[in-house]
């Protein structure tokens, strides 16, 4: 059987897919990770792919399964302008984020294809999986490719969209992978070690239904932020 290729970022979801690839399936992986050193979070996604690699290589029958990880770093990823300027049709009809145009670059530019990316519906979307699949409310998610969007999406594959993070962590358990699952790294804006409690990343988290001891600062920091965003507006619209 082929090597799967899977954007690991440390996360749960992605975590959750390497786990149960390598652990259950019995599946040979390639994680490919992109590093963005601006990012506050990067130390900890690493360190999370370190201890969880570590517990499978600890594994005797699981040996091997999981490749190195492969890194590319974001600052090298080439400008792509018909991608990019999918990408920003697409956002002017529906949220997308801004990974989707450098994820592609760095697919089209590497010869990336069937790049399983571990996206689950609720945090995909409605009104973008109407625009990618045939049927995703009955589970058909083959592209539509009577729509461009998919140009856009074309170089990967949505295992876990129809799975929840709950059924993640059930799932997990049965299957006796939940304590290496559990050292995943999500939070985008780490406060002191400890997830922010405010990030997108960090809502999602609590679908899971995990026990998280999130930062005390927190709130506080959100409510900063908050604020010097309202002073912002309210300078823009007095200007």
């Amino acid at each position: 059987m082929h090597t799967i290729k899977l954007l690991w970022t440390g996360g749960w979801d992605s975590s959750y897919r390497l786990l149960d690839l390598a652990l259950y399936r019995n599946r040979k992986v390639q994680p490919i990770y992109v590093l963005d050193p601006r990012r506050k979070s990067y130390v900890y996604e690493l360190r999370a792919m370190a201890n969880i690699r570590a517990g499978i290589e600890a594994r005797a029958e699981a040996r091997g399964r999981v490749a190195p990880v492969r890194v590319y770093l974001r600052s090298d990823i080439l400008e792509d302008p018909n991608i990019t300027e999918l990408y920003q049709r697409l956002a002017s009809e529906v949220h997308v984020g801004t990974q989707y145009d450098w994820l592609a670059r760095l697919c089209e530019q590497e010869g990336l294809r069937d790049l399983e990316l571990s996206l689950t519906g609720h945090e995909a979307g409605t009104e973008l999986q109407e625009r990618l699949f045939r049927n995703p409310q009955y589970g058909d998610f083959r592209f539509r490719e009577d729509d461009f969007a998919w140009e856009l999406f074309q170089y990967y594959r949505f295992p876990l969209l129809s799975v929840t993070k709950e059924a993640m962590k059930y799932d997990a358990e049965a299957k006796g992978f939940l304590p290496l699952l559990e050292q995943s790294w999500f939070c985008h804006s780490p406060i002191l070690g400890q997830p922010c409690g405010h990030c997108q990343p960090c809502r999602f988290s609590r679908e899971s239904r995990r026990t998280i001891q999130y930062s005390r600062l927190g709130p506080l920091l959100e409510l900063a932020r908050r604020a010097r965003s309202s002073l912002r507006s309210m300078r823009t619209a007095s200007a």
